[in-house]
């Protein structure tokens, strides 16, 4: 089961994702995740660690704050393993939400669940 910074890492991600390249101010993030700045800035600094995001600090009405973008790594092409090529969480459209509602999770999924006891 997920924790809640990594739904929060993935929500956020996502954001930006839609948001595109030209980012959004800090600030605006808390916002939209509904999350203090406090708990939001330790995921932003976790996620620009690890390179998945960017922040550029500007003057934004007479103060610094930073526009949040996605980082580099975020546009890695990632290659998947031969052995869980067939697992049918890649091509499932529900794989953005899984694990984050109730009713799409990977314990009553019946395509996963399928493919785990060794049915074609």
């Amino acid at each position: 089961m997920s924790s809640v910074p990594e739904i929060l890492e993935r929500r956020l991600l996502k954001l930006l994702s839609k948001i595109g390249d030209e980012g959004i101010l800090q600030k605006e993030l808390w916002k939209k995740l509904n999350i203090d700045s406090r708990k939001g800035i330790k995921i932003v600094r976790r996620l620009e660690k690890q390179g998945l995001l960017t922040r550029q600090s500007i003057i934004h009405r007479g103060r610094k704050t930073y526009i949040v973008k996605l980082g580099p790594k975020y546009y890695v092409k990632k290659t998947i393993p031969s052995d869980v090529v067939n697992v049918p969480c890649f091509f499932c459209n529900l794989l953005e939400d899984c694990g984050e509602k109730i009713s799409v999770n990977p314990i009553n999924c019946p395509k996963l669940n399928s493919w785990l006891a060794g049915d074609p």
